[in-house]
């Protein structure tokens, strides 16, 4: 399955700014980092599921977006790992990889 039809793909990107600051829309910039957030314990409010938080660069900047895997969550460290083989590499390319999704 290609990873954009894999839950909220792509993260929307936002950071701290500047004025005149210009956010990457859609698939822009280059991966940079893969972290794997962990759903809340028990007994907190559960804000996000369990996901991952996609690190960019944009125009000299750094951006984190939260990708959330929707139905597919079981699956979040093949992807997490799939990734992490692709830092350096433009975001709108990573749409288009394979992940092994057993059906």
């Amino acid at each position: 399955m290609k990873l954009r039809n894999i839950g909220t793909w792509p993260p929307a990107f936002g950071g701290a700014y500047q004025r005149y600051s210009v956010f990457p829309q859609g698939e822009e910039g280059v991966l940079a980092g893969v972290t794997k957030i962990g759903a809340a314990p028990l007994g907190y409010p559960q804000t996000l599921p369990a996901h991952l938080n996609l690190r960019i660069t944009y125009r000299g900047h750094q951006y984190d977006g939260n990708y959330l895997l929707g139905e597919h969550v079981g699956h979040i460290d093949a992807v997490r790992e799939k990734l992490n083989g692709c830092i350096g590499q433009p975001v709108h390319e990573l749409g288009d990889l394979e992940i092994e999704i057993p059906t």
